[in-house]
């Protein structure tokens, strides 16, 4: 009698689909009546790994499974991502198996003639009946990491944008304020260098710093101030919208979020 898969089986194969298989019987064998011989693995994905943006993280999924077999002591068949294999255990009931990697999570032979001079007794089943996927502690500690330099480019651009604020008072801020807002001026400056009033803003703390009077009027630094204010307002927004999207991040996973970015999140001007 030649194997036989089933239609489900069959789909997942021939078309690739992200198809969960849970409850499938993976070993596709030759039934004599008295014994199953000349077994097949059927290659089957159980679960996808985490993504967030469309970008794939390390997961750690927790696979559990029935292996309700007797015959051959020594089977090698199991559960692979494509970075780490770990078999499953011949006889094991609810068992649990956790492994690790990007790609998704799917069963996995090393070894199909080996797989097919194994015997087993008429009920033979291997079924995987869950897989959960989860972010590894490897993703957890770059997704902090992440958060952790988000948290200072929140803070940094909540600064200036505090700063831009009190441009009125340009000739009393202390060197470290106006070093603060000119690098920042120069960066817009050469990202825009047709705009005249980020030049205006930058010639202004430039005369500041060198304790010089202002090289414009008020209306012209009034004009300037509130373009920067403007721009650095946009800035801030984006940023904590990006901050925003990575706390989300911890949620939908179930875990806490980097209390850097929650706190940069609720300290920033509204």
């Amino acid at each position: 009698m030649k194997p036989v898969l089933s239609w489900a089986a069959a789909a997942v194969c021939l078309l690739g689909v992200e198809a969960h298989a849970f409850g499938e019987n993976l070993l596709s064998c030759q039934n004599s009546g008295f014994i199953l011989s000349r077994c097949t693995l059927l290659k089957l994905p159980f679960s996808t790994p985490v993504v967030e943006d469309g970008t794939p993280y390390e997961t750690a999924y927790t696979v559990k499974y029935d292996f309700t077999c007797s015959g051959h002591t020594s089977v090698n068949v199991g559960l692979s991502t494509g970075q780490q294999y770990v078999p499953f255990v011949l006889g094991a009931q609810n068992a649990t198996l956790t492994l690790t990697g990007v790609g998704r999570v799917e069963s996995y032979d090393p070894n199909p003639q080996a797989t097919q001079s194994l015997s087993f007794r008429p009920g033979c089943t291997l079924k995987v009946t869950s897989a959960t996927p989860f972010p590894s502690g490897n993703t957890l500690m770059l997704w902090t990491s992440q958060a952790q330099s988000q948290a200072k480019i929140i803070n940094l651009t909540a600064s200036l944008y505090l700063l831009a604020q009190d441009y009125q008072a340009i000739a009393s801020w202390n060197t470290s304020k106006l070093i603060l807002l000119r690098d920042k001026l120069e960066g817009l400056v050469a990202a825009a260098p047709t705009n005249i009033h980020y030049r205006v803003m930058l010639d202004t703390v430039k005369s500041a710093l060198a304790n010089a009077p202002p090289p414009y009027s008020y209306a012209q630094l009034a004009e300037a101030g509130e373009e920067v204010i403007a721009e650095l307002r946009e800035e801030l927004d984006e940023e904590i919208l990006t901050g925003q999207n990575l706390v989300n991040r911890f949620i939908r996973w179930q875990q806490q979020a980097e209390q850097s970015l929650l706190a940069a999140l609720a300290n920033a001007p509204a």
